[in-house]
């Protein structure tokens, strides 16, 4: 949930690239989900007090995306007193760890001198527990860019 409101300014076609706008939506919407995890944290303190709270910031949130106000998803009454949540992109990062183990791990079987059948299967199960590994719960993730590595497309 917190990635689709971070990805709301990258998406957004009526803010540049480079544009000081794009660098304020981000300062929000990382105030956005620095206020929703405190209102999620709050559901370990008091379940009934805390999920009604929640949801109501989740209505508002929807609401305002819907409406088109993306630098306003909270009122600045809700997220003024929270600071931004720390937050890195590591997609680079995670896609280069598969490559380089993909590639080490293809060299390394090329030396097996195994069947071509036999080489094709294990270089794609390796592939497969590689992209497991680097990406963890997101996996399915990691096998779409797998899949666009082959010249799969999905929709």
């Amino acid at each position: 949930m917190y990635d689709e409101i971070l990805h709301i300014g990258d998406v957004s076609v009526s803010v540049r690239r480079r544009s000081s706008r794009r660098r304020r939506l981000r300062k929000h919407h990382l105030k956005v989900v620095a206020a929703l995890q405190e209102k999620e944290a709050a559901i370990d303190v008091d379940v009934r007090a805390a999920l009604p709270d929640l949801a109501e910031t989740l209505t508002k949130v929807a609401n305002a995306h819907s409406e088109g106000r993306i630098g306003q998803l909270l009122p600045a009454s809700e997220v003024d007193h929270v600071p931004p949540v720390e937050h890195v992109k590591r997609e680079h990062i995670r896609m280069v760890a598969v490559a380089v183990l993909l590639g080490g791990f293809g060299v390394l079987v090329a030396f097996l001198d195994l069947p071509d059948t036999a080489t094709t299967s294990l270089i794609g199960a390796i592939g497969i527990t590689a992209a497991s590994v680097v990406y963890g719960l997101k996996a399915r993730q990691g096998m779409d860019i797998l899949d666009s590595v082959r010249g799969i497309q999905r929709p």
